[in-house]
């Protein structure tokens, strides 16, 4: 369970990333001092963790920041990934600007498939290998196969670290 605390000057968008957040059974809205990742529209420097919705030009590069029209899925992901300590940003502002203590100097390996593009791209949804597999209409041993080429070429430990360097290296967007 993740606590997540709201502070927004747009009331329009908090009534929607609230309507968004609710429908999340991992997500609890809470009180921003005692939230793991704070979601806002404001610029300023916060402790802990924040992200930043807005317009990528306007948001300040210390802090994570996603597009005010996130959906429900993409705030998911990345609430995920800050309550781990990562830090998002757009490739406009450069891949190497969200990293996190652990691949901090991680080097590009293989170039990854089409479908191992589509197989990471399921994995920043949350989707299981039975769900990736149903969905790839592909069966389960060759998710599992993916996968692990998937974690190989990226360098990841886990799906959640693959994820976060996709997102590094531009190959997933936000």
């Amino acid at each position: 369970m993740v606590l997540v605390g709201l502070t927004f000057v747009d009331r329009l968008l908090e009534r929607r990333v609230r309507s968004q957040l609710r429908h999340l059974p991992e997500i609890e809205i809470s009180d921003p001092d005692d939230a793991d990742v704070v979601l806002t529209d404001m610029f300023e420097e916060q402790p802990g963790s924040v992200i930043v919705l807005g317009d990528d030009a306007a948001t300040a590069v210390t802090a994570s920041h996603l597009s005010r029209d996130a959906d429900a899925t993409t705030l998911q992901a990345a609430i995920g990934l800050a309550a781990r300590g990562y830090r998002i940003t757009s490739p406009v502002a450069g891949r190497t600007a969200a990293t996190d203590h652990h691949d901090a100097d991680a080097t590009a390996g293989e170039p990854l498939t089409a479908r191992e593009r589509q197989v990471l791209e399921r994995l920043a949804a949350g989707a299981s290998n039975k769900m990736i597999a149903r969905d790839l209409e592909i069966s389960l041993a060759t998710t599992k196969f993916h996968v692990g080429a998937l974690l190989a070429k990226l360098g990841a430990r886990n799906r959640t670290d693959a994820v976060a360097i996709g997102i590094r290296r531009g190959l997933l967007l936000l």
